[in-house]
């Protein structure tokens, strides 16, 4: 959904489980469920999302997600590869359910897009957590300006909460961040959800006065605020680069 609200993997929601036995139709009737979020004119998208990246998981381990799960996967933090970017949207998607109630219906719809994936994998702004090399998190850097690396946004699959992966992802980029020179990571998230402010806060991270605020970040501010989410239960946060 975007503005740096994902899920760190302590928190890591519950949401739509990949089914492990092949039953297309019964795929499609449990990603129908998501038709009051998506909206009669997103529903396929998503499926198609969805789907594709069950599949995918599915060839990778021969039994899907959940057996994954059991079988205890190897995780690892590391930069996004091509084949990797079709894969994050049902990620997104999937993160974004434990958001309900507090954004907008629209704004949990949302994914990041394809083409900036692409640009943020071609620059190296995008990383992914792997488990036994299928993508089940992600997080995507925005330079927003020239000393601030801007978290934009961050998902893990709840299949694979509560691993730490939430955590190992913000500082894999605060490390990369750190090395490239710059002096800040900047995000925005919710101040009143357990999983969002006070989960950045014990990584390091300290509001941003609103007198402080920088252009570019008053920039993401507005845009939130255009589609939907109530600048009142926001915060901008940052973490010096030098700690």
């Amino acid at each position: 959904m975007g503005a740096g609200t994902g899920l760190p993997a302590e928190e890591d929601a519950v949401g739509i489980s990949p089914e492990p036995d092949g039953n297309e139709d019964r795929k499609v009737r449990s990603l129908l469920n998501w038709r009051p979020l998506l909206g009669p004119n997103r529903v396929p998208a998503a499926i198609l999302a969805i789907l594709q990246y069950q599949m995918f998981c599915k060839r990778q381990s021969g039994a899907g997600l959940t057996a994954a799960n059991r079988m205890t996967p190897v995780y690892k933090i590391t930069a996004a590869r091509r084949s990797d970017l079709p894969l994050l949207p049902a990620i997104e998607l999937a993160a974004a359910k434990l958001l309900a109630g507090h954004a907008p219906e629209s704004v949990l719809a949302e994914t990041t897009s394809h083409e900036n994936l692409k640009d943020a994998q071609s620059h190296g702004h995008l990383w992914v957590a792997l488990a036994d090399d299928v993508p089940v998190g992600f997080a995507h850097v925005e330079v927003l300006e020239p000393t601030v690396a801007h978290l934009e946004e961050i998902d893990v699959h709840p299949e694979h909460g509560r691993r730490g992966l939430g955590r190992r992802l913000v500082m894999a980029i605060c490390a990369w961040a750190a090395t490239a020179g710059y002096r800040w990571v900047t995000l925005t998230t919710f101040r009143d959800v357990p999983w969002n402010m006070p989960f950045y806060a014990r990584l390091g991270f300290d509001v941003i006065p609103s007198q402080e605020l920088s252009p570019a970040l008053l920039l993401v501010v507005e845009d939130e605020t255009l589609r939907g989410i109530d600048p009142s239960r926001r915060v901008a946060m940052r973490r010096p680069c030098a700690v």
